[in-house]
């Protein structure tokens, strides 16, 4: 995984700890990438009047954005501590496929925004979950691995998914049907993996070598 790394232009992490402890495992051109707001480009004195006119909002109306992961992290949080991570993927996953019908009960409007928002926060909740187990069932000196091959799989994952989904839209019409059909895969889709789970096994890996001897 380091010579893979190595080949690229440069490895982009999200703080300084993680920048220097790949340095110390030979990881080349490790750059930072700091999540963060930037305060000078995202300022209220570059307020556009225009774009809040498309909006629909007038004067200092609010404008929200969506962050509905956000909104069970101290529960989650809460529910880690007490009972390990596992518990939040357990709780992510039997969730995750009955949210993947929500909107097909009703037209309303509210309805899938309101399911929207509530799969947001149980994403939250299972990425949290993720997290955490990152610590709990891998060995320090094979986290950069793994994470690595989770993020590729995970990713083609969502990719090959939405790809499938796009072409089901496209042979069977794009009506109140054909998006049930493909809520309805996802769902049992997400179901059939759910086994996996249970083969998850953790082991605390604090220290990657036997302590010294006293």
């Amino acid at each position: 995984m380091r010579r893979f790394h190595n080949q690229a232009d440069a490895t982009l992490v999200p703080t300084r700890e993680l920048q220097q402890f790949l340095g110390e495992q030979g990881f080349e051109r490790v750059r930072l990438l700091a999540r963060a707001v930037d305060s000078q480009q995202f300022d209220p004195n570059r307020r556009d009047p225009a774009l809040r006119e498309e909006w629909g909002v007038d004067g200092n109306g609010l404008v929200a954005i969506y962050v509905g992961r956000m909104l069970v992290l101290d529960l989650s949080g809460t529910l880690a501590h007490r009972h390990g991570p596992r518990r939040l993927l357990w709780m992510g996953n039997l969730a995750l496929p009955l949210l993947a019908v929500f909107w097909l009960f009703s037209t309303d409007f509210v309805v899938p925004v309101a399911g929207q928002v509530a799969t947001g926060a149980v994403f939250g909740m299972w990425e949290l979950g993720i997290f955490l187990m990152n610590f709990e069932a891998i060995r320090p000196r094979e986290r950069t691995a793994v994470l690595t091959y989770f993020t590729v799989a995970n990713e083609t994952g969502k990719t090959t998914g939405s790809l499938a989904g796009g072409w089901m839209l496209d042979a069977m019409g794009k009506d109140h049907g054909a998006y049930a059909a493909v809520f309805w895969t996802s769902f049992a889709a997400r179901a059939a993996v759910m086994g996996l789970l249970a083969r998850v096994r953790l082991t605390r890996h604090v220290e990657d070598e036997a302590p010294a001897d006293a």
